[in-house]
């Protein structure tokens, strides 16, 4: 599936979508949780659980890559192998993060596109390249 970035086309293993599944998954398995037991059935909360568990994101040098094709070296990043555009709108949305994800990779990550920004060509598809109007704080790391 391909994330809002929809520049590159269709890219495989989208980590736009894995993160989206699991802030789905971990509300649900909360809320399962704290209904009585007899609404949640526990074998279907364990399946829920074991694909939240399964789940790749896709990693390199403490970044999280927007697919799985992405480079594995940073300084190899080009308009054309990486979207800067699909992860910047999940973690600065303020829609919460798995836990799964800490603050350190996340921050690592935005720090990681905001070179990549500076770097690529401004475009207005690019959350807060300077060819896109960003709201304040929009574009900042987390604390």
């Amino acid at each position: 599936m391909g994330g809002p970035d929809e520049t590159l086309g269709q890219v495989n293993n989208s980590n736009f979508f894995n993160i989206a599944g699991m802030l789905v998954l971990e509300a649900g398995l909360d809320l399962a949780r704290h209904m009585p037991a007899h609404w949640a059935d526990a074998e279907q909360l364990q399946e829920w659980e074991d694909v939240y568990n399964a789940m790749v994101l896709e990693e390199t040098e403490g970044v999280i890559k927007p697919f799985a094709e992405a480079p594995d070296e940073l300084s190899k990043a080009t308009p054309e192998n990486w979207s800067l555009g699909s992860l910047q709108y999940l973690l600065t949305a303020g829609l919460g993060l798995p836990t799964r994800i800490n603050a350190t990779t996340i921050n690592h990550t935005l720090e990681a596109e905001e070179l990549m920004r500076n770097r690529f060509p401004a475009s207005g598809s690019v959350a807060c390249s300077e060819g896109t109007i960003a709201t304040q704080g929009e574009c900042n790391t987390l604390s």
